[in-house]
């Protein structure tokens, strides 16, 4: 008889199936044991590392490599012995003039366009410069961790362009250091915009500046716009010079961000961190203006702007620190703050001394402080408030949430200069550390008054003199702030 040596279909499909339900089972098994998902972390930690490695290899490479190799890498760059000759290159768009350019161990500076054909220029090494730089095109300079340094009246001055300065790598400087007798200005921005991003902006005079000729490091013309991101600027002078950190004009406008302005003058008269008479937003950063004393040697001129801000425009500050040898911050404009703390020997963290202007504060600290750079002469401080009201008529200040506190007054709203028609509304408010309590000057006829509001931590009576010019209410004034 014949066999039968194959195997029918039925048997086949069976065979099958049982391999997948076997197959099925292993699988389960595995996973359960967390093979499978330890073999899929494996290759995903394995791929992990591979881009940590490469990250950590393009991080080594970045530390190594200077900003002009980084930047060789992506651009070609045109090497020139020294800025003026870069500068003149850019302005007259020459790139092609070979008899200026040199080698790269040549160079003081490099010169490229970035993606969007704007004209970069780095430099290379460290730079010294005997005449100002005008640049009169749009354009970028790039410190890349170098120091330029010029010992003329003006470093940099600018119009109708658009020019940034980057200084965002470690140890980026512009320096203008004289101690001769001249002017020691930085950057004047005369028209067109100029944006500042990180580095150092330093000013060092010996007896430089007077009340009507300040020595001022950056100045901002009127019409022009000046952006400050993550720097530093500093102004020193040796002796008793009237120096200012950052001038904006009438009709100029800045706004600076994440910044450090800070002013330091032993004979401390008529030197301010910023001077604004044009708008202003600070936000996040620090206006520090130093002094040694209070007061002239005669003692009939304490302090008289050595603040951290004297304001005649408009002023809006958020989160700030403030402080000034004698108020943090003079205003004969208008002000508008949230948040921040401000502080001052005498006038205390805000001198509002504006007529016709209304101002706002809110969740700020303000309050007096001692010297913070040298002694308390004694010839300045008699009022040592937490803010300070008067020197002009029809004023008038919002407070809502903020915290005040003076050695002797909390504030001090104020008519015996003559001044009528001030008042200060306040809510939500605490006041603390005080000697003799608010001081509103109490004459009627002058129409002086403090209206307090809802939510306060202290009541008339027991903050107020009782003869003062005193209105409590059941407002909540933070419903009148606008909205900045």
């Amino acid at each position: 008889m014949k066999k039968n040596k194959g195997i029918s279909l039925i048997v086949l499909v069976i065979t099958i199936i049982i391999m997948i339900i076997l197959a099925t089972a292993v699988i389960i098994s595995l996973n359960n044991a967390g093979i499978i998902n330890h073999s899929s972390n494996a290759v995903n930690k394995w791929n992990e590392a591979e881009n940590n490695t490469q990250d950590t290899i393009n991080d080594l490479e970045n530390i190594v490599l200077s900003e002009v190799e980084k930047l060789e890498k992506e651009y070609t760059l045109d090497y020139y012995a020294d800025i003026q000759t870069a500068i003149a290159v850019i302005n007259e768009s020459n790139y092609s003039d070979e008899t200026k350019k040199v080698s790269k161990a040549e160079a003081a500076v490099a010169v490229y366009k970035d993606k969007e054909n704007l004209p970069n220029l780095v430099l290379v090494t460290d730079c010294i410069i005997n005449t100002k730089l005008v640049p009169t095109v749009n354009m970028a300079i790039n410190l890349a961790g170098k120091t330029l340094l010029t010992n003329d009246v003006l470093a940099i001055e600018t119009a109708a362009i658009n020019l940034t300065i980057n200084g965002t790598k470690a140890n980026s400087k512009i320096v203008n250091a004289n101690t001769n007798g001249t002017h020691t200005s930085i950057i004047k921005v005369a028209s067109g915009k100029c944006t500042i991003n990180g580095g150092e902006y330093n000013s060092l005079s010996n007896g430089i500046g007077t009340t009507d000729n300040q020595n001022i490091n950056i100045l901002v013309d009127s019409s022009a716009i000046l952006e400050v991101n993550n720097a530093k600027i500093n102004s020193t002078d040796q002796s008793n010079g009237a120096i200012v950190g950052v001038y904006i004009k009438t009709d100029a406008t800045a706004v600076i961000t994440n910044t450090d302005i800070t002013v330091l003058s032993p004979g401390g008269l008529f030197s301010d961190a910023i001077d604004n008479d044009g708008t202003l937003t600070a936000t996040n950063s620090k206006l520090l203006a130093y002094a040694d004393h209070t007061a002239n040697a005669a003692g009939n001129n304490y302090g008289s702007s050595s603040r951290a801000v004297s304001n005649t425009g408009t002023i809006t500050f958020k989160n700030c620190t403030v402080y000034g040898a004698h108020s943090g911050v003079r205003t004969t404009g208008t002000v508008y703050v949230d948040g921040g703390t401000y502080e001052g020997y005498s006038h205390g963290g805000f001198y509002f001394a504006g007529a016709q202007t209304t101002s706002y504060i809110r969740n700020a600290t303000m309050r007096d402080c001692t010297i913070k750079n040298g002694e308390d002469d004694g010839r300045a401080g008699t009022n040592k408030a937490g803010t300070y009201i008067g020197n002009a008529s029809n004023i008038t200040v919002y407070i809502d949430n903020c915290d005040i506190s003076g050695t002797y007054f909390p504030f001090v709203l104020r008519s015996s200069g003559g001044e009528s028609n001030n008042s200060v509304y306040i809510s939500n408010s605490t006041i603390s550390n005080f000697e003799k309590y608010i001081r509103v000057d109490s004459a009627e006829s002058k129409n002086v008054k403090l209206f307090i509001g809802s939510g306060n931590n202290f009541t008339a009576e027991s903050a107020v003199y009782k003869e003062e010019n005193t209105e409590t209410t059941n407002v909540d004034y933070s419903t009148a702030f606008p909205n900045y």
